[in-house]
């Protein structure tokens, strides 16, 4: 992505779910990965910023990203933050897809076991938000866009200071759910959506 500077690079990792590991109740294409994107050109603070004030985002900002609708929480969301994405990825240009998320932020200033090789950081933890609210945590959600299909995540991102100066790395644990058939989502595509959605 080259929106994050000339100094980042995109490591992805992850594979389609199978037999015992998928959700019998769940969407056709369920899948997990990890992406660990190294040295975004904004400092720790800046990317956390960019993440809380969700109202300041432009689609023009990520990649296969059509529009951005989000609301910073007050204390009474206890901070956290409501966002509607709405993409169409060059490969899959005919199919709209959309999500509505909600973001929950803490700081470890001592890395926990999961991250003991990543060292201290924020966590952001987003969630989708149940299908047909029209309230969720104290935030209005959006009606569905027309044609659009929905997506599932439940995604933990860890941010670190970067290798370089003024830089981030972040490295993404996500799981997705998707209401098509696996087949029709080749895992090449899965990949680009983690990096066009991070």
């Amino acid at each position: 992505e080259p929106r994050a500077g000339p100094s980042a690079r995109v490591r992805v990792q992850g594979r389609w779910l199978e037999g015992d590991e998928r959700d019998p109740h769940g969407s056709l294409a369920q899948g997990i990965a990890v992406m660990t994107t190294f040295n975004v050109r904004l400092s720790l603070p800046q990317f956390v910023a960019f993440n809380k004030e969700v109202d300041l985002a432009e689609p023009e900002m990520l990649q296969d990203i059509k529009s951005i609708q989000g609301v910073p929480g007050g204390p009474s969301q206890l901070h956290m933050s409501y966002m509607r994405r709405v993409c169409v990825f060059s490969m899959l240009p005919f199919i709209k897809m959309y999500d509505d998320v909600v973001r929950d932020f803490a700081v470890c200033s001592a890395a926990h076991d999961v991250f003991r090789n990543l060292g201290p950081g924020v966590i952001v933890c987003e969630g989708s938000v149940p299908a047909g609210l029209k309230e969720y945590e104290g935030f209005h959600i959006h009606p569905p866009p027309s044609r659009g299909i929905r997506m599932e995540n439940r995604t933990l991102h860890y941010l670190t200071a970067g290798d370089l100066p003024e830089t981030t790395t972040i490295t993404t644990y996500v799981r997705v759910s998707l209401p098509i058939f696996q087949s029709l989502v080749p895992l090449n595509l899965g990949a680009q959506f983690l990096v066009g959605m991070g």
